[in-house]
């Protein structure tokens, strides 16, 4: 449908988006709207259609600091500029940037703009809830949530007049994808619900909305074990950001859950709270067999196995961790039990708090937790010792924080991973985790963005993972920003990567970065061994011996 002139006869069609990067298209083609200040003018009319915007609030939109003062002819020249390219195209588009005495007006209909169609179907969509048409209003809010491709008016600075806008639209865009998610889970389709949700609380962890919905929704879908450790990361996260508890949702729900997971389990049914195993986990065959085949050598003699993981931030050790713990899990029918000991983080977890974790996972409720920590560790022993459960134990900062957590006696397995060596954790199997090699690193890549992408721009691919380092946690940043930027070609992301100023503040994606991944390794670092690692940061990407960083004698 077209917009109206005047007279009452269709005029052509300009879409102008700010749900995202400032774009306007005309039968098909997106315009070259010139420069940034020509943008800028376009963005403020656009937030305000079919409304005189005043010269003077044009002038303090483009020149926020200090005007110039051919500023208003500055900012005619900049609509000639728009008129004629909107006119290129379509010259019945010519006249839809129109001056008055007191600014200027972009004339549009409410279809043409996608921040008005997207309040409109919001709107459509909520009605349809209140009418009991479940189905209906997820389609409408689809279809909402599908006009976003990314920030409101992405790439440009914005205005302190606009703030106001931007975030009821920023708001209402999350009050849609609940709301979407709460027909999802009302409708049965739980999975769905989860995957976005699980996306959701990455972007938004400080929203417990949101948390509240992910645990409804994988109790839902019976992975009451997966909903209690969803409330122990908001739990974490709240605490670590702002020094808060949950709200009393949140607390109810994980009461909840706590007792049906007491009643319903009987203590010797088996619980496997394992992660996922990555569907695109590429390369490490080597790895992987090493530590099954040492697993099924412990399990056959009836000996416990500890085996530690160790390896550089982003290397890819969890992952590793996780799909050893799926191969196994014939061997170890008793149960398989993952618990993040934040090791590296600021607030590492304690051995009397993990204990009690563990301990209720194998049905002690909590009245029946010792209080003393030697007491709790006496008793994880006491129930693992007859038992083949499997246990992972990711992120570990010390042997003094593994120890506690260990089995006595018994065919039980400890997978630990750090970013450290432990060799005074008596009794365990190190195995040393490095780069992916080239092969597996460009597989990796490819089962993230797709084979087809990547055989498309083989070069720019390459470029990728060279800038990458060959590391999983940077491939996997590089790759979700790619799937989550379909207009992108893989030499956009290779150019970004290229400037090593500004590379650390590319990969990054929601809460995977690597920066972070980083500084927290960094963070541990003695101050001398903080310099050289400083130092030899000046030298580039080149490689020398490990003696040359050595202090000399």
């Amino acid at each position: 449908m077209g917009a109206l002139t005047g007279q009452g006869e269709p005029a052509q069609k300009a879409e102008v988006k700010i749900l995202g990067p400032l774009e306007v298209v005309v039968r098909g083609q997106v315009l070259a709207l010139g420069g940034q200040k020509p943008r800028l003018l376009l963005a403020a009319l656009a937030l305000q259609p079919n409304v005189v915007v005043s010269t003077d609030v044009l002038v303090e939109v483009l020149w926020p600091d200090s005007a110039p003062r051919s500023a208003a002819a500055n900012i005619r020249t900049y609509v000639h500029s728009l008129r004629r390219r909107f006119a290129e195209i379509a010259p019945e588009l010519g006249d839809r940037i129109s001056s008055r005495a007191s600014g200027y007006l972009l004339t549009a209909s409410p279809e043409e703009l996608d921040h008005v169609a997207f309040t409109d179907l919001v709107g459509e969509g909520q009605a349809a809830f209140e009418r009991g048409e479940a189905e209906e209003a997820l389609k409408l809010l689809d279809k909402a949530e599908a006009l976003w491709r990314g920030e409101v008016l992405e790439g440009l600075p914005h205005d302190h007049s606009w703030g106001a806008t931007v975030a009821r639209l920023a708001e209402l865009r999350l009050s849609v994808q609940e709301q979407r998610l709460k027909a999802r889970i009302n409708l049965g389709r739980v999975g769905e619900a989860v995957a976005e949700l699980r996306g959701l609380v990455t972007e938004h962890p400080l929203r417990e909305e949101l948390w509240e919905q992910l645990i409804v929704a994988l109790r839902a879908a019976g992975r009451t074990a997966d909903a209690i450790a969803a409330y122990e990361s908001a739990e974490r996260v709240l605490d670590e950001e702002l020094g808060a508890k949950p709200g009393a949702r949140l607390r109810e729900l994980r009461d909840t859950l706590v007792v049906e997971t007491t009643v319903a389990r009987h203590p010797d049914q088996p619980i496997c709270q394992l992660p996922l195993d990555l569907p695109d986990f590429t390369g490490r065959e080597d790895v992987v067999d090493e530590v099954v085949t040492l697993l099924r050598e412990r399990a056959e003699r009836g000996a416990p196995a500890i085996v530690v993981l160790s390896g550089a931030p982003g290397v890819g050790k969890s992952a590793i961790a996780v799909r050893v713990a799926h191969s196994v899990r014939e061997l170890y029918p008793d149960g398989q039990l993952h618990v993040d000991l934040a090791g590296t983080s600021s607030s590492p977890r304690t051995p009397p708090g993990v204990l009690a974790e563990l301990l209720r996972a194998m049905g002690i409720p909590d009245a029946g937790l010792p209080r003393e920590p030697a007491e709790r560790a006496a008793l994880l022993r006491s129930r693992l010792a007859g038992r083949r459960t499997c246990i992972v134990l990711d992120d570990a900062g010390s042997a003094a924080q593994v120890r506690p957590l260990l089995p006595g006696a018994g065919a039980c397995a400890v997978l630990v991973t750090s970013r450290i060596r432990l060799p005074d954790l008596a009794g365990a199997s190190p195995v040393d985790v490095d780069l992916l090699p080239e092969r597996d690193a460009a597989l990796l890549l490819q089962g993230i963005v797709g084979a087809s992408r990547v055989a498309a721009e083989p070069e720019s691919a390459a470029a990728i993972l060279r800038r990458c380092g060959h590391l999983p946690l940077a491939i996997r940043v590089a790759g979700a920003k790619l799937t989550h930027r379909p207009g992108w070609t893989l030499q956009v992301l290779a150019d970004r990567l290229d400037d090593e100023h500004r590379r650390l503040d590319e990969l990054r994606v929601g809460d995977l970065a690597v920066r972070a991944s980083v500084t927290l390794s960094y963070d541990l670092l003695p101050m001398s061994a903080a310099t050289a690692f400083r130092g030899l940061g000046v030298l580039g990407p080149v490689q020398f011996p490990g003696w040359r960083a050595a202090r000399p004698r």
